[in-house]
Parts: C-alpha cells; sequence; structure tokens
C-alpha cells in the first residue's frame, strides 16, 4: 500500500513539474523567442500584430541594409509588476574598418510591454521604439 502511494505521488510530482516548466516561460524568454521568430521569418505562427513585427525587423533589416554584420542583442525585464512586465531589448553592432578598429558603434532600443494572461503565462502586449538603431 505505502509503495503504491510513494508511486502515485512521484507521478504526480513529475507530471505537475513537465507542466509547469511547458507553461512558466518568463517574460525575457516570451521577447527573445518573438524576436527569434522574427529574425528567421516564422511570423505565422507568432501572437505579435504586424505593425510591432514591423518594428523588429526594422532594426534586424538595418544590419542588412548597411552591409553590417549581426547585431548583439541583450534582453533583459527592467520592471515587473506581477500583471505588467517591460522587457528591454538593446541591439548593437560593432562596425571595424580594415585595420581590425572601430569604425563606428550602431545601437537601438526596443522596449517590449508584456501581460500576464494566466498565472505564469505572459503575453506581449506592445513594442515601442525607444532609439532608432543609428550611429
Amino acid at each position: 500500500m505505502k509503495r503504491k502511494l510513494l508511486f502515485g505521488c512521484l507521478v504526480v510530482f513529475l507530471f505537475a513539474t513537465i507542466a509547469l516548466d511547458t507553461i512558466k516561460k518568463s517574460p525575457v524568454e516570451i521577447v527573445e523567442a518573438a524576436m527569434d521568430k522574427v529574425r528567421t521569418g516564422d511570423v505565422q505562427r507568432s501572437q505579435l500584430k504586424q505593425e510591432d513585427i514591423d518594428k523588429i525587423r526594422s532594426f534586424y533589416q538595418f544590419a542588412d541594409e548597411e552591409k553590417l554584420g549581426r547585431p548583439r542583442v541583450e534582453v533583459k525585464e527592467v520592471t515587473n509588476s506581477g500583471d505588467e512586465a517591460q522587457v528591454l531589448a538593446a541591439f548593437e553592432i560593432i562596425d571595424y574598418d580594415h585595420h581590425n578598429q572601430i569604425r563606428a558603434i550602431y545601437a537601438g532600443n526596443l522596449v517590449f510591454t508584456l501581460r500576464n494572461v494566466f498565472f505564469l503565462a505572459w503575453e506581449v502586449q506592445g513594442v515601442e521604439v525607444k532609439r532608432k538603431m543609428e550611429a
């Protein structure tokens, strides 16, 4: 009897752990996934608005249009009230000359506003350009 109870508790614990891991995504993870979908062109399965997709895409297109390398992106959560969070995505591209000296540094920022829609689930409500990509 004790073995069945122990086995049952173990199964429930394992199931709960897997379910929470699947559901629980931090605001930073949600933003990173959304930006990756835009970067790779996989926006059909994205829940972002078209205007937000265009804002994100413009940061990646800047690098292509200026014939620069892929931007380094640092994503961090800047505020979280429990119901709403803001995540900052800081883009940076360093351009080097033929002597491997820094020619220019390009930087820009996007702010993502997310809303807690269910327990540990977050949804992007909007994307704001705080600083356009520029030198």
